[in-house]
């Protein structure tokens, strides 16, 4: 009878380049533009308050 066929192994690029470590530093785009620092919302301006009741001579 013939022989089993031998076990599938991986392709050796998998292989090639380990994983990188996990505390290795995220993409260098991360760095590229800062994000603008968080302020908090100007208080809401009078000019948008609802509008005064229209005035009747």
């Amino acid at each position: 009878s013939p022989p089993p066929p031998s076990p599938i192994s991986h392709p050796p690029y998998y292989y090639k380049s380990p994983p990188p470590p996990s505390s290795s530093p995220p993409p260098p785009y991360h760095y590229v533009s800062p994000p603008p620092p968080v302020k908090s919302p100007p208080p809401p301006s009078y000019i948008y308050a609802s509008p005064p009741p229209p005035i009747y001579n």
